[in-house]
This record gives C-alpha cells, structure tokens and sequence, in this order.
C-alpha cells in the first residue's frame, strides 16, 4: 500500500513537471499591423484626404486599404516551419483585423525567424475556396484565372495640387497575361518576408509594417497619372507592383 501511494505521489509530481515544462514552452505572440507613408501613420481617421504625396510628386488620398498575407509562420533551426496561421486579411478600417493573437508549443531555443507571404502561393490561391475570402468580395474574375486579390488599395489623386481629382485603384493580384491567343499565362507575384527573431520569453510582440509610399517609388517611379486603374489585367504592372512591394514591409521586434 505505501507502495502504490509512493507510486501515485510520484506520478503526481512527474504530470506537474511535465505540464511545468509545457508551460515554458508555449509561445505567445501578440502582432499588430501598421501601415504608414513614410512614418505618418495611416488610420481611419487619415483617410480621404490628400494627405500623401507620391515620388512622383502627385497627391492622392486613400479611401481603401485591404491586403492579404498568407503563410504566418516561425521558421526553426532545423529549417521546418511552423504555421501560425494559414490566411489573413487586413482591412485598415477594422480594428480586429489589425491584431493577432497567436500560441504555439515550441521550444524558444529552436525559433530563429518570423515570416509571412504578401498575397498567396499559387497551390493556395485556388478560386472559391475559402469563404471568409468569399464573403469579403475578395475574388479575382474567371476571365484573369480566378484566386483571390492580394491588395486593394483605392483613393483619389491630383497631379498638380490645382489639378482635377481622379480615382486610382492600386490592386494587386497574381499577375496574368491575356495576350497569348485563348491561353492564361501566369507570373508569380508573391513574395515572402522574414525577419530573424530569438524569443527569450514566452510572451513576444511583433509589429507588421507596410510603407505605402515604397509601392510608388522602389524600384520603379510609379505616375499615378498613367497607370492608376486598369491595373488587374496588366500583365507588366504587376510585374512592377510586385517588385516594389519587396521594399514595402518590416517586421519590428518589440523588447519585453
């Protein structure tokens, strides 16, 4: 009988440590998403007002800001990746959209990066497939091979601050050329950003950080002025698009 109360006490204990250790190994993540132009902060609150102006030299407003990362995930030591979370959409007038509250068991030794995908891969950018996205009106046309928009960002511009204002429509999707007889051609316009992380707590704050003004100016001077709508089915647009969206996002570390 002392035995088996032996046995019980120990065991006891042993599922404690246990769950102890498990408890030390779960990791909290906490992301915000910020958007500024070049350190003035874009909210709600900035929009509709020719606030901006571009490399280019032209005023514009925002009305819209919508885009779509994919593939949140921490990347080990090993080379594995865990997923954080598979989709999401960021809509600068929802304030749930612009945080995440995240956990996953890993070892903080093993982290040593935090990445995301701008838009989706093209294994995962199937057409009507996930109704969230659906819902959001998020969906590219048939005609431009279906999937899912990556950006949307709309507003007005002026080219001269006494010029009339006209509507711009910045979208991002994958980029599809329409030229080649009855056949879609497609280019990859994804991209993925990483930042190398070192957690030494299990509770670490990260913000996401998109600089608008880097999708006008690096490496392409973007003229609003001849190229502001029509953009979806411009095969060489995008191409651009995504070139300079490569320079448009940080990811900053907070220090607990």
């Amino acid at each position: 009988m002392k035995y088996i109360q032996w046995f019980r006490l120990c065991l006891f204990f042993g599922l404690a440590a246990c769950h102890s250790e498990m408890e030390e190994e779960k990791l909290r993540l906490e992301i915000d998403f910020e958007q500024h132009w070049n350190n003035s902060p874009i909210t709600p609150t900035t929009l509709n007002a020719y606030s901006f102006e571009n490399a280019a030299g032209e005023l514009l407003s925002i009305e819209r800001l919508r885009y779509l990362i994919s593939d949140l995930s921490l990347g080990l030591k090993d080379g594995s990746q865990v997923i954080l979370k598979a989709y999401h959409l960021i809509d600068i007038k929802s304030a749930e959209s612009l945080r995440l509250s995240l956990e996953t068991y890993v070892p903080l030794a093993d982290i040593q990066e935090v990445s995301f995908v701008f838009g989706l891969n093209r294994l995962a950018n199937q057409d009507g497939v996930y109704p969230d996205l659906n819902a959001a009106v998020w969906n590219v046309p048939q005609a431009l091979g279906g999937g899912y928009h990556f950006m949307q960002l709309d507003g007005k511009f002026k080219a001269q601050p006494t010029a009339e204002a006209i509507a711009y429509n910045f979208h991002a999707i994958q980029a599809v050329d329409k030229t080649a007889g009855t056949a879609l051609v497609f280019e990859d316009t994804f991209f993925k950003v990483s930042q190398q992380i070192s957690p030494q707590t299990a509770d670490q704050d990260l913000t996401i950080s998109m600089n608008l003004a880097e999708w006008f100016v690096n490496p392409h001077l973007w003229y609003l002025e001849k190229d502001n709508s029509m953009l979806m089915p411009n095969f060489e647009a995008q191409q651009r698009m995504a070139d300079n969206g490569k320079s448009v996002f940080s990811i900053v570390v907070k220090k607990n």
